[in-house]
């Protein structure tokens, strides 16, 4: 439940906050490493290289399905390819930029 509450509250973007969670990855529970690498994907920015590395790391690395799938699924919102990634544009709504979404 931390490690959710922090991808909650950290600023999108906080570096030292998901560099901070990303030690418990190596928790021996599987729900906290699965968690870790979603909330390391919630938290960094769109772009930030230091993020992909580590989750292409994790995905290298980690024994268990569960967290290298949850380490992709975060490469893809950091790479800015999921969700709305923190944009009010939507990409599967029409065109190169998406629709703009209402604020």
């Amino acid at each position: 439940a931390g490690v959710h509450t922090v991808a909650r509250v950290a600023p999108h973007g906080d570096g030292e906050a998901w560099r901070a969670l990303s030690r418990h990855v190596r928790d021996p529970d599987e729900l906290v490493q699965v968690g870790v690498a979603r909330a390391v994907g919630r938290i960094a920015a769109v772009g930030d290289e230091d993020a992909l590395d580590w989750l292409r790391t994790v995905q290298k690395e980690a024994v268990r399905e569960s967290v290298r799938l949850a380490a992709r699924d975060a490469e893809v919102r950091v790479l800015g390819r999921f969700g709305l990634s923190g944009s009010n544009r939507h990409p599967l709504l029409g065109g190169e930029g998406g629709v703009a979404l209402p604020e």
